[in-house]
């Protein structure tokens, strides 16, 4: 249910995005409001304590965010948190970027390998993947692979690590 109201908040806020010309803006806020979300629960728990009115909760956004960003993502979260709808805000904004980067042609791509690779490397992945979309690279290391490269394409998933062939090697073997 609650995945179903926050594709509905997020299209809502995409469509008027776009309708104002904001959509490039509104993405960048809504990303380091994630940032902020994901790395300080505190913020996030003090929006979604029932206790607290909605008047307080939107005093204490305004007061640590309201110079920092846009009248128009403080409309957003001032409704968010007048419709009590705060719990799923996290979900609100990553279906919003879902819908920009369908919208700018952008794939997400996560590349887990064992050691930072080269720039070579990564340049070489990014043109076989990207044919005519744009990379959002998020690059990541895991030792635990042993060597090879883990690469996940926005719902599909590329294993070509060492750690996957021994399990493979073990599976065979039943060991």
């Amino acid at each position: 249910m609650s995945v179903v109201v926050a594709k509905r908040y997020a299209k809502s806020f995409f469509d008027l995005a776009k309708e104002k010309n904001n959509l490039e803006t509104t993405y960048k806020e809504v990303n380091s409001f994630l940032e902020i979300f994901k790395k300080e629960k505190s913020v996030l728990n003090f929006l979604n304590n029932p206790v607290l009115s909605n008047n307080k909760k939107r005093d204490v956004f305004e007061k640590m965010f309201g110079s920092n960003c846009t009248n128009f993502i403080k409309s957003i979260m001032f409704f968010v948190i007048k419709n009590k709808r705060t719990n799923i805000l996290i979900q609100i904004f990553e279906e919003f970027n879902s819908l920009f980067h369908v919208e700018k042609n952008i794939i997400k791509v996560e590349l887990t390998t064992a050691s930072n690779i080269s720039d070579e490397l990564r340049d070489a992945i990014i043109s076989k993947v990207g044919n005519e979309k744009k990379i959002l690279l998020d690059e990541k290391v895991n030792k635990s692979l042993m060597g090879g490269v883990l690469l996940q394409i926005e719902d599909k998933q590329y294993d070509s690590t060492v750690r996957n062939r021994i399990n493979k090697i073990k599976s065979s073997f039943k060991i």
